[in-house]
């Protein structure tokens, strides 16, 4: 299964350039000139709360029945004039074998069990007592997924409404397990189908419980689906204290000093004047990087991060690479050894993981020419030892290992 935090940095890094196959002829060597000078720009307000009307204003009578709905039809003392669970058509219609076809869909049961027995007291028998029960567990279900405790389906009670938080409580609640991302309440997704076409609706758990916004909670529909995705990743690699991944909700928005907070700040040797924030496009793909001097106070106040940015701390004293992705151990590693390559780096890292897809390892160079990515064959080159296709890493490389899609 694809891992939250390798989607991540997919999404964060396969779109940001054009890459090309690597051949060392072709591989200029690095200038601070090819990252950009200026600090990211700010960042677009959070988004807006959803309107939620035509949730709202899509709500079913609790006891009406509707298409798809599974019903069984008893008339007391009467078998062979009763229907054992019969599915309600997309008409809305139900064919019984001694009336024929009846409109269902839009009746509640009272109401069809008072209109079955007018009909049969009329010419089948001297008194009906009829019947209707509503098979909730086959077709009643809405759909959980994501970040709960209990993803599947769930069957929703006929004599009461359930709203979202109510739902998510039967699901055993919101995931909060170490190695895995946590639930992000704020951006719990709901899909439903309203007059034909399926539409989808954002709702923040967050809001209605925490800001006891009560008037943001939903009542659950049949057919629902709700997915709980996870929370976004921060990545901050390079001469800060703690250096790693860091859950961020969907919108979140930090100082600079507040995300690096987060990794325990600056480390003794970092170089605050050539800090790299990386950030992807909202719907293109694409990423930019943005060399940021953290001396300069009015940089400073201006830098904004947002979840899946990337922080790349720089060091006075140290030459460094940063390896992400698919391998063992994502971080940055000391550029101490003279034609330490890929391959070489890649081990270090602990290897590539069982996912990973060794032949579209990418590189990413700062070079005169602007930021460049270069495809790296890492599993053909170890196969055919293709060793002069193997890169010889220089400081402020990055190395990406994407995860196989088959």
């Amino acid at each position: 299964m694809r891992s939250a935090s390798s989607l991540a940095l997919a999404i964060l890094l396969s779109g940001c350039f054009s890459a090309e196959d690597y051949t060392p002829d072709k591989v200029p060597k690095p200038t601070d000139a090819a990252l950009g000078q200026s600090p990211p720009p700010v960042l677009p307000p959070p988004v807006p709360p959803q309107d939620l009307s035509e949730l709202r204003s899509s709500k079913v009578p609790l006891d009406q029945l509707r298409v798809g709905d599974v019903l069984s039809i008893t008339v007391r003392d009467e078998p062979e004039l009763s229907l054992q669970k019969a599915r309600v058509r997309p008409d809305g219609m139900l064919r019984l074998p001694w009336m024929g076809e009846i409109k269902v869909a839009g009746k509640t049961r009272r109401e069809l069990q008072t209109t079955l027995e007018e009909t049969l007291t009329k010419g089948y028998v001297k008194s009906a007592d009829v019947t209707v029960e509503l098979h909730a567990d086959e077709c009643r279900r809405v759909y959980v997924l994501g970040r709960v405790a209990r993803p599947g389906t769930l069957t929703l009670p006929i004599e009461e409404r359930i709203t979202l938080v109510q739902l998510v409580a039967l699901a055993g609640g919101f995931t909060t397990a170490h190695g895995d991302l946590e639930a992000d309440p704020t951006a719990i997704r709901l899909i439903r189908t309203i007059n034909g076409q399926r539409k989808e609706f954002r709702v923040s758990f967050e809001t209605i419980v925490e800001r006891e916004q009560l008037d943001q909670d939903v009542f659950i529909e049949p057919g629902d689906e709700i997915y709980v995705p996870p929370k976004k990743e921060l990545h901050i690699f390079g001469s800060v204290r703690n250096p790693g991944t860091f859950a961020l909700a969907d919108g979140s928005r930090l100082s600079i000093d507040e995300a690096l907070s987060l990794a325990g700040g600056f480390s003794g040797s970092a170089d605050r004047a050539h800090v790299t924030l990386i950030r992807h496009g909202d719907t293109s793909g694409s990423a930019e990087a943005y060399r940021v001097n953290l001396l300069d106070d009015k940089v400073r106040a201006a830098t904004q991060v947002t979840a899946s940015d990337t922080i790349i701390v720089s060091d006075q004293q140290r030459r460094r690479v940063f390896v992400l992705g698919n391998v063992g151990r994502q971080g940055s590693y000391e550029l101490d050894e003279e034609g330490l390559t890929v391959t070489k780096c890649l081990a270090l890292a602990g290897g590539l993981t069982r996912i990973a897809d060794g032949d579209a390892v990418r590189l990413y160079r700062a070079t005169p020419e602007g930021r460049k990515v270069y495809r790296v064959p890492v599993n053909t080159i170890m196969r055919k030892n293709q060793l002069e296709n193997d890169p010889v890493l220089i400081p402020g490389d990055l190395i990406f290992v994407p995860e196989s899609f088959f």
